[in-house]
Parts: C-alpha cells; structure tokens; sequence
C-alpha cells in the first residue's frame, strides 16, 4: 500500500507538534484496543491495524526522511539560554489577534479634532 510520504517530494518540509510521539502511541493504543474489540466477528471480519495505517515506528521513520519543524506551544529553555539556534518561540495566536484589534481600533477611533 502506498502512503502520503510515497507522494512527497524529497524537499518536502514536514510541520509538526512537539506532542506527536505521544499522541501517536496513544491514537494507536485506541485502534488495537477497537481491533480487539471486534475482530472476533466473524460475520463482520476486520483487517489487522498494520494493514489499515503505519506504525508507530514506522510512521516516524518515514518523518525522519523529510526536513521537519516542531512546533511547541511552550518556551523552550534551550532557548532562554541560547543553547539551540533553531528553537523560536511564537506569540499564541489569541495575543497576536488581540494585538491586532487594538492596532486596527486605535486607527479607527475618532481622533480629538480642535475646533
């Protein structure tokens, strides 16, 4: 079976949450846990979870050969102390949008005007 990584460009740039190995593992604990579940059916028979989607491990050894960025919501203490250049730490969108209201409505209010 082919996957999306069959489908990418060798220079393809993979963008990513620092949370994906967990969330991996745990998405696929859910899948065995419902393969268990049903696959004693024999009038309904499901397909093998290694059948249907990439392993843990093999799904990371297929991000390994792309260039990723990890996105983080957290500072990063490597980069308080300067320890790791690629580290950027971004503002959380709700301060960015809020920035950009006040922005937007202090060119919109009503300037005082003498008369």
């Amino acid at each position: 079976m082919a996957t999306l990584f069959d489908y990418l460009p060798a220079d393809a740039v993979i963008v990513h949450e620092a949370a994906l190995p967990q969330t991996l593992s745990k998405a696929w604990q859910d899948i065995e846990a419902r393969y268990e579940d049903r696959r004693h059916d024999i009038e309904r028979p499901v397909l093998r979870p290694a059948e249907l989607f990439l392993e843990p491990a093999a799904l990371e050894a297929a991000l390994a050969g792309f260039a990723s960025i990890t996105l983080d919501a957290f500072k990063a203490e490597t980069e308080l102390h300067g320890a790791a250049a690629e580290v950027r730490n971004f503002p959380p969108a709700r301060r960015r949008a809020a920035r950009r209201r006040a922005r937007r409505a202090a060119v919109r209010s009503p300037r005082c005007v003498p008369e």
